[in-house]
């Protein structure tokens, strides 16, 4: 599995295309706006991404669904349930406080702890982690050396994230990274929804936000 970072958008989030060791299938992981660097990158390789997985339904994070999904029509779209209203409510995903109205299609998939995302060598297992939002949620490649983790915007380098929207919750948020992300290997490596990318010992030693 190969991991490419495109940092998109006004908001610099961090759309994460994993592409197979086949070199044509891929996941997409947050869609954020000018997602097309994304599509022309996969078009000019011939790489297919067969899905697109939201870690939280916040209109950073969404507001390039629509696109993926004209672009190829057969992919999935997955993403929490807790966060499923925000798919089609700009009001739910904050695009409404920036002026403007985002809706994303409909999931194909209502994704909860446990589930597992297997495409050839790619297997993400879904971890939930609310606290951002109801819904929010971290994707771990266990099986990759060292294990990789996409946090999502619930941890950071060096910082968590924001729980002052409707529906964010500090403590939830606190007790997602203690008691989901802190216990796994520590040489984990997490690629966050922002920003550059940490591990798990480097966050547990030195992140701020999360006191024992």
């Amino acid at each position: 599995m190969q991991i490419r970072t495109f940092a998109l958008s006004a908001f610099q989030v961090n759309a994460y295309l994993l592409v197979a060791d086949n070199g044509t299938d891929a996941v997409i992981i947050d869609a954020p706006d000018e997602i097309e660097q994304v599509i022309d990158a996969c078009d000019d390789e011939h790489i297919v991404p067969r899905w697109l997985l939201l870690t939280h339904g916040h209109a950073d994070h969404l507001a390039g669904a629509a696109a993926i999904k004209q672009h190829w029509p057969d992919i999935q779209l997955a993403i929490h349930a807790g966060d499923e209203p925000k798919l089609h409510s700009p009001m739910a995903n904050l695009s409404m406080l920036m002026g403007a109205s985002v809706k994303s299609p409909p999931a194909d998939l209502l994704l909860k702890e446990g589930d597992e995302i297997r495409l050839a060598d790619i297997n993400l297992q879904v971890i939930e982690t609310p606290g951002h939002t109801p819904g929010g949620i971290s994707l771990l490649a266990a099986g990759a050396k060292p294990p990789v983790l996409f946090s999502g915007d619930t941890l950071f380098a060096l910082s968590i994230g924001r729980t002052d929207f409707p529906g964010g919750n500090s403590r939830q948020l606190i007790k997602s990274i203690r008691e989901k992300l802190y216990t796994l290997p520590p040489d984990t490596v997490c690629y966050p929804g922002h920003g550059p990318t940490t591990t798990i010992s480097t966050e547990r030693a030195s992140n701020p936000y999360v006191e024992d």
